[in-house]
């Protein structure tokens, strides 16, 4: 569902801060934090007619425990953890679980905007004295 991509091209940001958090030192629930941080949407896109936003991922326990390593019992708890915590959001239903990273944002920057199109100049005889002006602004 959501844990597919290119992984060539992309990468995640993680602050030295992480080291303060309060769950660094419990292996499973920082596995598996740092595991949906890897597999979070960088970008909307809409899945099985779900609208899944940047920060959120779109899966199962089972998909969790097998891309994680985790067993079941350990990603259960682990996202009830997270949840109490406030660091994600849980929305459940009988075919899978969207999970919303709570500041996905501040953790890995805002998205960066499209850059402008260029302007492009078109030939000399196509231009009219107004759009040369225009153009050469």
């Amino acid at each position: 569902m959501g844990e597919t991509m290119n992984e060539d091209i992309s990468y995640i940001k993680l602050s030295r801060k992480i080291l303060r958090w309060e769950w660094y030192l419990d292996a499973n629930i920082k596995s598996l934090f740092i595991h949906l941080l890897l597999i979070a949407n960088i970008e909307d896109r809409r899945i099985l007619g779900y609208l899944i936003k940047r920060g959120q991922v779109m899966t199962t326990y089972a998909r969790l425990s097998e891309g994680s390593g985790l067993s079941a019992s350990v990603i259960q708890r682990g996202i009830k953890k997270l949840v109490e915590t406030g660091e994600i959001k849980a929305d459940t239903n009988n075919h899978h679980t969207i999970i919303t990273i709570t500041n996905y944002d501040r953790y890995q920057g805002l998205p960066r905007p499209e850059p402008p199109p260029k302007k492009e100049k078109p030939k000399a005889e196509e231009m009219t004295p107004e759009f040369e002006r225009w153009a050469n602004q």
